[in-house]
């Protein structure tokens, strides 16, 4: 995804996708708990720690940092061009750091964090680009503080099906690389495989093609996989 989302394709991200961000992103929202994130940081006498996963323009990193004003806040994400966006987005906020970093089929390939680093991870449109998706969610988990929350949302298969082998088959042509979207109780596995107990989770239809299902975990409180 790093070679498609360069130049001009990043530039211009944010108007041609400006619907589907903004629908994907309100149901991401919906579900995370404001109180909880917080009363975690509380209880270790510090500010929350938030982490998108994959953040691209910084639009979701704009949207937490209205809900966490003094949240330490980190993105990262594989496109270069797309960080440049976020940066001058988000150039006001003074408790940010964004890092190019791509994911690998590794369980810790490119994360360059330590353990239970952060409150709150958000990941939105990106499992289905992600070649080992149980390693990377169980990093995800490693890097979580006990009791910490995943904020997990991308694309769902919608019938009929050769509308997605058509989207396959041009992805491919423009380099974006070929779709792999989950079902919601395929990615609620996943999710569960590398450690995660699931608190909630909902599907949503974004526009005629495109539906969704976002879900919400915790690493439990004393560590460890559930």
């Amino acid at each position: 995804m790093s070679v498609y989302y360069r130049g001009k394709r990043a530039q211009s991200y944010d108007q041609r996708y400006h619907h589907f961000t903004a629908c994907t992103l309100s149901e991401t929202l919906a579900l995370m708990n404001v109180e909880a994130i917080a009363e975690q940081a509380q209880k270790d006498r510090r500010v929350p720690r938030l982490l998108d996963v994959a953040c691209g323009t910084g639009e979701l990193l704009s949207l937490l940092h209205e809900r966490f004003p003094t949240a330490e806040l980190t993105g990262i994400d594989s496109s270069q061009d797309m960080l440049a966006q976020a940066q001058a987005r988000l150039c006001g906020i003074a408790h940010l750091r964004l890092a190019q970093v791509v994911i690998g089929p590794d369980a810790q390939a490119g994360v360059p964090y330590p353990s239970d680093s952060f409150d709150l991870i958000a990941c939105t449109n990106a499992l289905n680009a992600m070649p080992n998706p149980v390693a990377t969610l169980a990093d995800l988990h490693r890097l979580l503080v006990p009791g910490g929350h995943l904020l997990l949302e991308d694309i769902a298969w919608r019938l009929p099906h050769f509308l997605w082998g058509l989207s396959n088959w041009l992805a491919r042509r423009v380099g974006a690389g070929a779709l792999h979207p989950y079902t919601q109780a395929e990615a609620r596995s996943l999710c569960e495989q590398a450690g995660f107990s699931i608190r909630a989770s909902h599907a949503f239809v974004t526009d005629w093609l495109w539906h969704g299902w976002v879900i919400h975990s915790v690493k439990n409180e004393v560590g460890g996989r559930s």
